[in-house]
């Protein structure tokens, strides 16, 4: 706001309380009480609010400076980081918990990286040295006693997901030597039980320059836990939207078959998910019906869900499936499944699959996909 701005401001709010005051006294029918009372106020109202309103304004900006100061600019992480590379092999030859210290400090390492603003070969070299000590630290460190996963000072001692960020920041660059070395420790289950795997796999994706050099590397190596999960959806995504076709997804075969099969048969329901996804794409008629009746009575109402949608791409029982989906979009037992289901039955590959339903031979199954492609338009989905 300029000066001249804020002068006038004292101004402006006389005039609204006095205009304020002549409606109150003038133009109001109101008992004398209430108009005194009112008189009063108004006064307090004009001049709190923008002063209330100031506070806020300042606060947040505030805020915002601080958000700043806790970024770093090139020069300033580069000297962090110089300094904390140069620390970490003496750490590493006398093992200390300092070097907790030095896997936290990698957060200038991951900026610069991320947001390319410093020589990539500076961010290469350097970032070796973290992992060094990432590994190292993993395979030493003992958990104090009493600190579960559920504690809440357990993220502090935990250092696997730096490890996860620490590959991420190396396979970006896109060098031979960086994918190498996430194959590597994905071929020898290094952290495959960290739950970041599925986020990592998740950018990857974005880039065919480095999920298909992932894919190729991995050959017929299938990982385990949730770097497996992760790789499967990435490979998914990459199947469904043909960038590369059925009989080149790694999990196609009976090795894969096995896999997928552990998994939909487990206890956890996120794996059971991404496990069902790749399901219509497979070659095996065998393999799909097992697996589809598998997934079909799992205790859980998202892969149940979910397993609807299979039917439906499978041509299992689609007629009831799409109803079944349907059902479940307009009658959840709660909004969580009714969003679930909606994304399910609006997919593109099962609109694509209706459409063609509608010229079936079967009646049934011709009206259901029709009154479901007319319900859709109506909602303005397709």
């Amino acid at each position: 706001m300029s000066d001249g701005k804020i002068r006038k401001l004292p101004i402006i709010i006389l005039l609204l309380i006095i205009v304020s005051w002549i409606i109150i006294w003038i133009f109001l029918s109101l008992h004398i009480a209430v108009k005194i009372g009112l008189t009063i106020l108004v006064p307090f109202v004009y001049i709190c609010l923008p002063v209330i309103i100031a506070v806020f304004i300042i606060r947040k900006k505030r805020g915002e400076e601080e958000e700043k100061e806790k970024e770093f600019t090139p020069e300033e992480a580069t000297k962090i980081i110089r300094a904390m590379t140069e620390m970490i092999p003496g750490i590493i030859s006398d093992y200390s918990g300092e070097l907790t210290e030095v896997i936290m400090s990698s957060e200038p390492l991951r900026q610069i990286a991320n947001e390319g603003k410093h020589d990539p070969e500076f961010v290469k070299e350097n970032l070796q040295i973290y992992i060094q000590a990432a590994d190292f630290y993993e395979e030493n460190f003992v958990m104090p006693k009493g600190i579960t996963a559920q504690h809440p000072m357990h993220s502090m001692y935990s250092i696997t997901n730096t490890s996860i960020y620490l590959y991420e920041i190396l396979i970006k660059f896109q060098t031979g030597e960086g994918l190498d070395y996430l194959v590597s420790e994905m071929k020898q289950n290094k952290h495959n039980k960290n739950d970041h795997w599925p986020e990592m796999f998740a950018e990857i994706q974005e880039d065919r320059n480095l999920a298909w050099p992932i894919v190729s590397r991995l050959g017929t190596f299938l990982p385990d836990n949730y770097a497996g999960v992760g790789y499967l959806e990435m490979l998914n995504n990459l199947v469904m939207t043909g960038q590369i076709g059925n009989d080149e997804h790694p999990f196609n075969n009976q090795a894969g078959y096995e896999k997928l099969k552990a998994w939909i048969s487990g206890t956890n329901a996120a794996f059971a998910l991404s496990a069902g996804t790749i399901i219509p794409f497979l070659d095996n008629g065998e393999h799909v019906s097992e697996l589809i009746e598998i997934s079909d009575n799992y205790d859980d109402p998202n892969v149940y869900i979910h397993t609807l949608w299979v039917k439906v791409m499978c041509e299992v029982d689609p007629t009831d499936s799409l109803k079944a989906l349907l059902t479940f979009t307009l009658q959840g037992d709660s909004d969580e499944l009714k969003r679930y289901a909606a994304i399910m039955l609006v997919d593109p590959l099962l609109i694509e699959k209706v459409i063609g339903f509608c010229e079936s031979d079967d009646q049934e199954l011709a009206e259901a996909s029709t009154s479901l492609l007319t319900y859709l338009k109506e909602q303005d989905v397709i």
